[in-house]
């Protein structure tokens, strides 16, 4: 999550020399300034043209490649710059590993295990480097099972309200599906210089739903941003708290809270010693039956692996308890991030490079067993939900039918792209609108047969309601949709109406609705 933030002035002007020459100028140099200052946007398109130039250089085929590896374009572009610099014998051995990955991000598992293989072969004193390949050709046997079990689910772009042609991602939605709160790289923060790694820093947003689509997103203000980096790393569900994580160069790796009141929210503060005393990361607080609860991420010298998953208790004062390790079931030697309580309690859903993931992190859940108060296995939550590429972090509704995650997609709106998931195998919500059916030329009702179509745009497909003979009174249910509502009854004029049962948010519940139906 920490970003090299390295804002010299000698970097910024480097940035500007570059962006200043004419495409097709620049020299190697200027590459490999940016190359060795982790700002591949820049040095990408600069290897692009020294290899247009001498296309059977190694090095500028390998230092391409890594930078396609390592920016969110297509990163599977790779695999033919790294296969060029693969055959120069002189090339570092790390060109294997690296064209092993992007085989992996392209789904080619049986030639990335082919290719993180030749590398082991070629570092067999490295222990650290010989396990980082071996725990990669796990990944891809285990992403050769989980993508042959797809699980059914669908993905919507949140759209140009909230996405942007920058980096958005670390989605947080509020349990009535009402507040979306992001971080977002955007031009147009808080700062108009680009960082040293090619980015604007990063800020703090959110956004508003109505009438089923998504207000303009908005910058959450001066109380959290600065011209420095901030990200929202978790939330409390019903959004009167988030949680900060800040890179200001000298204040890291500690988690912040920000509080709602008046409709904005409070100047961030550091959260108490018990959580920040090591390294951590993020973290969300969850409301439960007893009392505020926080899961956080840290990394200290009792951790299980590189960063673990922790929960504390808030305690009267308004501070927090002694942390506790979740234990080894859930942490792994790897690296674990961003926990997420269902609203029951019952669900845990967190990210890890462990368990069986299929390459980078994965999404997974596991269920707390109440007959021995221990939580279950972690299940990978599946193909395509996960990939090979790392899939960080996710926030769910309360009835688990539909979630929002950060995502690189095909025609997505540039770099990451925030993208809400809908589970089509649970059983999605319905809207219920009540009223009541009259007649012109009477205020009686009974023994008239009266019958209500919703036919679904989409689908074409018909769903029908009888109301109450006596009253006239009616209850239809639907499912998010366009509809065409079309009453009808023997001697009167069909009623024709169109009504839209929203996919996300509170939809209007139109309990006053009725209708006149008008005689032939």
């Amino acid at each position: 999550m920490k970003k090299t933030c390295l804002l010299l002035f000698v970097l910024i002007a480097a940035s500007a020399f570059s962006q200043a020459k004419p495409k097709g100028k620049w020299e190697p140099e200027d590459a490999a300034e940016h190359f060795k200052n982790y700002n591949f946007i820049m040095a990408l398109p600069m290897y692009k043209e020294l290899v247009k130039r001498e296309p059977d250089d190694a090095l500028y085929n390998y230092r391409l490649g890594y930078c396609y590896i390592r920016t969110n374009y297509d990163k599977t572009a790779a695999i033919p710059y790294l296969e060029t610099a693969s055959k120069n014998t002189k090339t570092q051995a790390d060109v294997w590993f690296w064209l092993g990955r992007a085989y992996h991000l392209a789904n080619k598992f049986d030639e990335a295990i082919q290719a993180y293989t030749k590398y082991k072969e070629l570092v067999p004193k490295n222990k650290e480097e010989s396990d980082k390949a071996d725990h990669s050709i796990e990944q891809c046997e285990n992403a050769k099972i989980l993508i042959q079990h797809p699980i059914n689910i669908s993905f919507t772009n949140a759209g140009p309200e909230v996405n942007s042609e920058f980096p958005d991602y670390y989605p947080w939605i509020t349990s009535d599906e009402q507040l979306l709160f992001f971080t977002s790289r955007r031009k147009g923060g808080h700062t108009t210089t680009v960082e040293a790694d090619g980015y604007y820093s990063s800020d703090a947003f959110m956004c508003t739903v109505l009438d089923g689509k998504w207000n303009k997103a908005q910058n959450v203000g001066n109380m959290v941003n600065t011209n420095l980096d901030e990200q929202i790393v978790g939330i409390n569900p019903d959004g009167s708290e988030l949680v900060v994580y800040i890179d200001h160069i000298k204040e890291v790796e500690d988690l912040y809270i920000t509080r709602k009141k008046n409709n904005s929210y409070t100047k961030i503060e550091k959260l108490s010693e018990n959580v920040n005393n090591a390294k951590e990361y993020s973290g969300s607080i969850f409301n439960t039956d007893e009392g505020p609860v926080l899961y956080f991420v840290r990394n200290d010298k009792n951790s299980i692996g590189e960063t673990d998953i922790y929960t504390s208790k808030r305690l009267p004062t308004g501070g927090w308890g002694l942390p506790v390790n979740l234990g080894p079931k859930i942490n792994t030697k790897y690296r674990e991030d961003f926990p997420w309580l269902s609203a029951d309690g019952k669900t845990l859903y967190f990210s890890s490079e462990g368990h069986n993931s299929m390459g980078g992190f994965d999404l997974f859940k596991c269920e707390w067993d109440a007959s021995t108060n221990t939580w279950g296995e972690p299940i990978n939550l599946g193909y395509p939900l996960n990939t090979a590429d790392d899939e960080r972090q996710i926030s769910i509704l309360p009835d688990n039918r539909a979630g929002y995650i950060s995502a690189l997609r095909p025609k997505g709106m540039g770099d990451l792209d925030i993208y809400r998931i809908k589970f089509e195998e649970n059983e999605q919500h319905y809207s219920v609108y009540r009223g009541k059916i009259t007649r012109s030329d009477s205020t009686n009702t009974a023994d008239l047969d009266i019958v209500i179509t919703a036919t679904n745009k989409k689908n074409n497909t018909d769903a029908t309601f009888t109301p109450n003979k006596t009253n006239g009174k009616y209850i239809i249910a639907l499912q998010p949709g366009d509809y065409k509502i079309v009453i009808s009854a023997e001697g009167y004029k069909d009623s024709i109406s169109e009504l839209t049962v929203f996919e996300f948010g509170i939809a209007k519940s139109e309990t006053n609705k009725n209708y006149v139906l008008m005689k032939k």
